[in-house]
């Protein structure tokens, strides 16, 4: 064989090696997709996304502390349903039959007395200086025996405003229950109390939640010992001014050393205040 044949057949074995070798990097690399680079991240960027990661743990660790402390201090958070500007606290009644007699008993007993037929329900801020309007409906005897609920729709942007749930009387017809006098129920079967109080309306029930955005936090507890103040009145300040806190515990505090109105309870969809009445039946 010649020389110049060895030549040619060099340069073809040569020309299939460089084909192969090509070909072979060629499929390392899915076609439309680049080879992946190795990110390195400069210095300052990594001390940021460092910070950035403590923030999150931080933040992580004052919620649950926070949550704790909601608990300790006989608290209980439910989320309710966000439309635009404005969140909707779904409210329940419930009848609740006992062996013995109830609230409904006593309140019923004095519109009666009284001659009359409804009930204000209202829900009002209990910072006298807040902007938030007062909500109000009037319920009859025979729907607050049987039960009912209400939605009522608030600003999405309230921070941690505390409002009162009331049941009252509004001969007054002011549609509001916070300036109304809180009364001891069981005095409202006294002759003589009836007299004295003739033609004055009265708060017969209250209770206090905590709005923030769509997060509700509201009362396990009834809140008539000093203690479960005491740990109400920590845990809310960090979160509120002294004044401002000082002027909702004045309220809070004639609300509920009167009253002495029942915890509330949750439901799926409810905030549920129970409302007890005397049912035969339950005392067997």
């Amino acid at each position: 064989m010649s020389s110049r044949s060895y030549l040619i057949i060099g340069l073809s074995l040569l020309g299939l090696m460089i084909f192969l070798f090509f070909t072979k990097e060629d499929e390392k690399t899915p076609i439309g997709k680049s080879a992946r680079k190795t990110a390195i991240l400069s210095k300052k960027d990594q001390s940021l996304m460092a910070k950035s990661r403590k923030l999150r743990e931080e933040e992580a660790l004052k919620n649950r502390r926070r949550f704790d402390q909601m608990l300790r201090a006989g608290l209980d958070r439910k989320k309710f349903p966000v439309k635009g500007d404005h969140v909707f606290v779904n409210v329940a009644f419930r009848p609740k039959g006992v062996c013995h007699m109830g609230d409904y008993n006593f309140i019923t007993h004095d519109l009666k007395t009284n001659q009359l037929n409804r009930v204000l329900v209202s829900l009002e801020p209990l910072d006298p200086e807040s902007s938030l309007k007062p909500l109000s409906f009037l319920v009859t005897q025979a729907r607050l025996k049987k039960g009912f609920s209400r939605q009522f729709r608030l600003p999405r942007d309230l921070d941690r405003e505390m409002v009162g749930i009331f049941l009252c009387s509004d001969r007054s017809g002011t549609d509001r229950c916070i300036g109304k006098k809180p009364v001891d129920l069981n005095d409202l079967l006294d002759d003589r109390f009836q007299k004295a109080m003739k033609r004055q309306d009265r708060v017969y029930l209250f209770s206090f939640l905590i709005v923030n955005g769509s997060q509700v936090e509201f009362s396990l507890k009834p809140f008539t010992s000093p203690s479960d103040q005491a740990s109400l009145r920590t845990y809310l300040a960090s979160e509120y001014q002294s004044s401002r806190l000082n002027r909702i515990f004045k309220g809070i505090n004639a609300f509920t050393q009167k009253l002495q109105s029942y915890p509330l309870h949750t439901s799926r969809r409810f905030v549920e205040i129970r409302l007890p009445y005397h049912r035969q039946k339950a005392c067997y």
